[in-house]
């Protein structure tokens, strides 16, 4: 079966995040396995510089991972930019959803998070299934959510997707 994923896309600044762990923390009260992917246009770090695992990386690792009985982090260099898809075949077959912050230009169902901005997404043909807003959004009409109803978000999100 394949794992859904849900994106959640506005512009930086807008609640994207808060709202995104609110809905993770509920779900997984509800026995969900809930995965996560968070795109970053930027480079980033993942580990401490000095540790080993930062030494093996920075030597020219193409590959390196931290292990331990609980946790597994993975970095790779890249030969050319990710695709979500591959992302989610690869590492999050375990879970019963996929949550995505980013990846706007992505095809796929996407909740967008606005503030007073103009919306990243089209009123059509952009995969816009619902809005977070805590104004109406003149033209769009799909499903809209205030930012403080991330449990009517989340009833949302099992009625679509669970």
């Amino acid at each position: 079966m394949k794992t859904p994923v849900l994106l959640f896309v506005g512009r930086s600044g807008t609640g994207k995040t808060t709202l995104l762990v609110k809905i993770v923390a509920a779900l997984k009260r509800k026995g969900r396995r809930v995965g996560t992917v968070k795109h970053f246009k930027h480079d980033f770090e993942t580990d401490k510089p000095g540790k080993d695992s930062y030494r093996h990386f920075h030597a020219g690792a193409a590959l390196s991972a931290i292990v331990s009985p609980r946790k597994l982090a993975l970095v790779q260099r890249l030969r050319k930019p990710p695709v979500l898809k591959d992302i989610v075949k690869a590492f999050y077959g375990e879970a019963d959803l996929v949550l995505v912050e980013g990846f706007k230009r992505q095809k796929g169902p996407k909740i967008e998070v606005l503030d007073r901005n103009k919306p990243v997404c089209r009123p059509r043909g952009d995969g816009l299934i619902a809005l977070v807003s805590d104004s109406p959004v003149e033209g769009y009409l799909q499903p809209r959510f205030r930012r403080g109803e991330a449990a009517k978000v989340v009833q949302f999100i099992e009625e679509r997707f669970l």
